[in-house]
């Protein structure tokens, strides 16, 4: 038995939808779950950064502790099954009772997916694009929904009631626990066979370190003096030297603060970062011509903050927290600000004191100028070994690949065991 051939048309339809959905549902558990093996940013990345993998490190991709991404693959999944069961029945009036429930499940679908993409587009410094492609999946299953309910309800001769409905709807909700069970044992299995990909997701070959280094050291050389620079982290005589010049209100530049805290776990003691300061408003910076009254104040007192920070030794701490304020409505208030250093240990008043001098002030322009110097145009903007990386923030795989090459160099296979070890 098959659908009448006037509903074939928008019930085939409705399953490349849900199937789209599925495949998509089902990436986002793979990299929310299994990110050591779904390492790829491909239809993701936002100027280098990956926010559906950044999504899925935050507790704003889990309900209830759950990946969201889970009961995701499960609405997709059952609603290729609702379709497949009226794509197979003829019955009129049982046709209508499926999509019926079809409706409903569409509807409490595209409300869910409302309030996730208000987190997506509002709350997330760099929104999720494989979410963003689900939106798309979601609405066109509402479409056709409405579209076949409009159709039956025309043909039907008799309404056969929720409760019956909702017993025609049951195998295909069985189907659709099927279809994700199915979906995550595949993606299970494939990551343990796979296992972790050894050159993009651990080190870099040992046969890429020369040509790595070669192409690192053909970037354009600049010459910056860091003597009395007290904003950083690391130890002081590290054989790697990174300058992050960076805006507390960029988002780009929180996501290469990320980047370069984890390079500082994977080659601990051998990385010394300079945090230094180009806000990009006039309140602040002689160099950038636009001042905005709410946003300037910010950045310019997130700076000022951080520069403060070594006074009080808690720095680096002080310098993460004032970034994190990114996740905030009220972003770099002065309350907000006063919790972030006394989050970090210090003393605010004394702090508050600090950011209102006139060495704080000369510290910031020292950074500007240096900035200037090096004819800096946007931020993030790092040096490495004093050698300019492209501005922006740094491809991720690049910039973890650099470094294990910059320490394969000077330690050899003996930094990599000890990698291996504490892996």
């Amino acid at each position: 038995m098959t659908a009448t051939s006037s509903n074939q048309k928008p019930i085939g339809i409705g399953l490349v939808f849900a199937l789209a959905g599925i495949v998509i549902a089902g990436l986002l558990v793979c990299k929310h779950i299994f990110p050591e093996y779904c390492q790829s940013s491909y239809g993701c990345a936002i100027d280098g950064v990956d926010g559906c993998a950044d999504l899925g490190k935050s507790e704003k991709s889990k309900l209830f502790g759950i990946p969201i991404a889970i009961p995701g693959l499960f609405f997709y999944a059952t609603c290729a099954g609702l379709l497949f069961l009226l794509l197979r029945e003829v019955d009129r009036d049982r046709q209508a009772g499926l999509a019926t429930m079809l409706l409903a499940l569409a509807v409490f679908g595209t409300v869910f997916d409302l309030i996730l993409a208000y987190t997506n587009f509002f709350v997330l410094v760099v929104p999720c694009r494989l979410c963003i492609y689900t939106y798309f999946c979601t609405a066109g299953i509402l479409g056709i929904a409405i579209w076949l309910n409009k159709m039956t309800k025309q043909e039907k001769s008799k309404d056969i009631g929720l409760v019956e409905s909702a017993k025609l709807a049951l195998p295909g909700a069985g189907i659709g626990v099927g279809l994700t069970v199915l979906v995550f044992a595949f993606i299970f299995t494939a990551s343990k066979v796979s296992g972790k990909p050894s050159a993009s997701g651990d080190l870099l070959e040992p046969a890429k370190v020369t040509e790595t280094l070669q192409e690192f050291r053909a970037l354009t050389k600049v010459d910056l003096n860091t003597a009395g620079l007290e904003g950083y982290e690391g130890p002081a005589n590290a054989p790697i030297v990174i300058q992050d010049f960076a805006d507390f209100m960029c988002p780009h530049c929180y996501h290469a603060s990320k980047e370069i805290q984890g390079l500082l776990k994977r080659w601990p003691g051998r990385i010394k970062v300079y945090y230094r300061h180009f806000p990009l408003d006039g309140t602040c910076n002689p160099l950038v011509q636009r001042k905005d009254k709410h946003y300037g104040e910010m950045r310019c007192n997130g700076a000022q903050a951080a520069i403060c920070g070594p006074e009080q030794k808690i720095l680096p701490a002080l310098y993460h927290n004032i970034f994190e304020l990114q996740n905030d409505p009220e972003g770099i208030s002065v309350s907000n600000l006063q919790a972030a250093t006394e989050k970090s240990g210090g003393n605010w008043p004394r702090l508050l004191a600090c950011m209102q001098s006139p060495a704080t002030n000369a510290a910031l322009q020292r950074d500007i100028r240096d900035a200037q110097s090096i004819k800096l145009n946007s931020t993030p903007t790092i040096i490495v070994n004093d050698r300019l990386l492209p501005a922006g923030t740094p491809d991720e795989t690049y910039f973890k690949h650099l470094m294990d090459a910059l320490v394969y160099e000077k330690e050899g296979e003996a930094a990599y065991k000890e990698f291996g070890a504490r892996k």
